[in-house]
């Protein structure tokens, strides 16, 4: 077994040995190529909102909401249609993006779950290679004591715990917008904002900050934004700024045609809806900040800027089915995300329609970064794909099964499925039906085709593939005992 210090070693000598000889076996005339030399390496700006699902974007297709900074980012870079948080949830998604690999053996499948220090993830590769690094905003990859109040104390993280993460600004769970509460740098003693400031908005303030000061080193900052997460209400005080710079009239919002709440509670969704795309414009108008600070700064052609966000949320879609608002659920609105790209120097404008995991967020951008990838990454690399059309290269762990599917699922003992452009299954393993949905012909997922015999060869198949992915991800003795039974038919007839 090879031990995360001397892989962390490796890789350092690997980047040597490259950067001393100044070509890579990967180079080619186009754009840079992972393992490629040092001064080829951009700067990388990464921003992931927080329950942000990708319908309520402006270039995703959502006519109410404003979002004009996204969508001239995603008109300068690349738009990838159909991004998949994998696991639909805060901590599972944050392991994924910061590892490359699946719940299966990160052991990260729900909340409240320490990422273990053996896991070697994106800003240790990077400040391995003389990267200056950064965190800003939620972390929530440590542990939350029984019966703690975040609203009182939102949780140091030692520095040990933040993954190769030098520079912090930020906590391990919160969601306190106005009078919120934070640590800087090794500090452990808590710090509360100014009145009136709103979260974002000061953590984006000290990101440029950040930015700034190391605008002559190679940089990677990492940004976790709180927002839309609910609570969408003002504060008591109602302080000007924040998501209240952006006010939608909640009689004029559109209802997407899957909202099935009982009628009584339509207009409390519409207010939600209301401060919840007041939150997205605010996250929009702050990814702009940003933009405009690289631009300022002179350095936005030589860095990556992506933004995402962890998962979505249901807001009133298939309430009949599931009973809540929320996320953990296999639908669209759950489970697909935005994600945006630009790289002025490398990267043409375009749209990716190949499914795109949050496994494959890391070894992607490591790739774009010319940065060699851990032997443990379960994802797959886009940087192909993007700088030369090419197939995204396969993963070191080994090729997937089904590169045109992503596999994803709840795997605290839930569900697991597969998704594609086309198709959309689940595997339930608890009380709740399985799913099975045509994405072409039915894009809100409203007729489950699970029990249609016309489409028995189509669900099988994708059992199958189920079955296969859960091979692949190598789950632990108690899931395999659990899953892939029930996957492979012998549980439950459907």
């Amino acid at each position: 077994m090879i031990r995360r210090r001397e892989l962390l070693r490796g890789l350092a000598s690997t980047a040597a040995l490259v950067a001393t000889s100044g070509v890579s076996p990967l180079a080619r005339a186009e754009g840079p190529s992972p393992g490629g030399p040092a001064d080829a390496r951009p700067n990388l700006v990464f921003v992931f909102a927080d329950q942000l699902r990708a319908c309520s974007v402006g270039c995703y297709g959502e006519p109410d909401v404003d979002t004009p900074h996204l969508d001239s980012l995603a008109s300068q870079g690349v738009r990838f249609t159909k991004a998949l948080a994998t696991s639909p949830l805060s901590s599972p998604y944050r392991a994924c993006m910061q590892t490359g690999r699946y719940p299966t053996v990160t052991g990260v499948e729900h909340g409240n779950i320490y990422l273990p220090a053996e896991e070697v993830c994106l800003a240790e590769v990077l400040g391995g290679l003389g990267y200056r690094t950064a965190f800003v905003g939620k972390w929530f990859l440590d542990l939350v004591p029984r019966g703690w109040d975040y609203c009182v104390d939102p949780l140091f993280v030692p520095p040990e715990r933040r993954q190769g993460h030098q520079w912090w600004v930020g906590f391990n769970f919160g969601h306190v917008y106005y009078g919120g509460r934070y640590y800087e740098g090794d500090d452990p003693t808590i710090r509360t904002l100014e009145p009136g400031v709103y979260e974002p908005d000061f953590q984006v303030s000290r990101a440029i900050e950040f930015i700034a000061a190391h605008r002559d080193e190679r940089f990677c900052l990492v940004m976790s934004i709180g927002t839309p997460h609910n609570p969408t209400c003002k504060s008591p005080s109602d302080p000007p700024g924040g998501d209240y710079h952006f006010p939608y009239d909640p009689a004029a919002l559109t209802l997407r045609p899957n909202v099935d709440v009982a009628p009584a509670d339509v207009a409390h969704l519409r207010q939600t809806l209301a401060g919840y795309y007041g939150m997205i414009s605010n996250f929009d108008w702050n990814v702009g900040r940003l933009v405009e600070a690289l631009d300022s700064l002179g350095l936005s052609e030589d860095t990556i800027v992506a933004v995402s966000s962890d998962h979505g949320s249901l807001l009133g879609s298939h309430y009949q089915a599931t009973g809540h608002w929320g996320k953990r659920e296999i639908y669209a609105e759950s489970l697909d995300v935005p994600f945006i790209l630009r790289y002025p120097r490398h990267v043409a404008p375009q749209v990716v329609t190949d499914v795109f995991a949050a496994v494959d967020v890391m070894p992607t951008l490591l790739g774009l970064c010319n940065a060699p990838i851990p032997a443990g990454v379960m994802g797959r690399n886009f940087a192909p794909r993007i700088l030369w059309g090419a197939t995204p290269a396969m993963p070191p762990w080994g090729p997937v099964p089904h590169p045109d599917e992503g596999f994803v699922g709840m795997f605290d003992n839930d569900w697991l499925g597969v998704v594609s452009p086309e198709w959309t299954l689940r595997c339930d393993f608890g009380l709740n039906p399985d799913l099975l949905f045509d994405n072409i012909q039915d894009p809100y997922q409203m007729t489950n085709l699970v029990d249609d015999p016309r489409y028995r060869d189509v669900r099988e198949t994708l059992r199958e593939h189920v079955a296969e992915w859960m091979a692949y991800a190598q789950p632990r003795e108690w899931q395999s005992r659990v899953f892939l039974p029930l996957v492979c038919g012998s549980g439950a007839e459907v």
